[in-house]
């Protein structure tokens, strides 16, 4: 994700590398809009890892699909009609659930998604009518879903030709 994802005016306020991850590398952005100047900000986040294997990055999509989304609570998490989208994600999970930022009525949305080697995860708040849409939402959904697409790791065994 980067700013040309997102509503005019958001801007890149954090990148760093989450602790704590096994068999892989990560980075996590995070960005604040409208405007830092205009109160209140919301946020949008994403974290990616990039794991040595299938094997791994599988059992890695699981553990943040339970991080994201507790199990036992996903009743409470509904994936949203309105994020539905042609992905190119090998597992995909999305949910929702109402919050309150701000003083303001909130929808707050995560996605886990997993393409090969990587997993991704993004999060965000989304307002009815400002800020941040749910349709904005899932154009930044299908953005990231084709940039992941874009940077997976090649599929497959690859086949070395013998030289002449």
């Amino acid at each position: 994700m980067d700013a040309t994802d997102l509503p005019s005016g958001w801007s890149r306020q954090s990148i760093g590398v989450p602790n704590d991850l096994k068999g892989g590398i990560a980075r996590y952005r995070e960005y604040q809009g409208p405007p830092r100047s205009a109160m209140p900000f919301v946020r949008a986040g994403q974290s990616i890892s990039l794991y040595v294997n299938e094997e791994i990055s599988r059992a890695a999509y699981e553990e943040a699909v339970a991080a994201m989304i507790p199990v036992g609570y996903a009743d409470k998490w509904p994936w949203p009609s309105e994020l539905n989208f042609t992905t190119h994600a090998d597992q995909i999970s999305i949910g929702c659930s109402p919050s309150v930022f701000n003083d303001i009525k909130a929808i707050t949305c995560r996605m886990t998604a997993r393409y090969g080697n990587l997993v991704t995860t993004l999060d965000g708040q989304v307002f009815k009518d400002r800020w941040l849409t749910m349709a904005q939402f899932r154009h930044l959904l299908e953005r990231v879903d084709a940039k992941m697409e874009a940077i997976r790791e090649p599929q497959g065994e690859a086949t070395p030709t013998p030289a002449p």
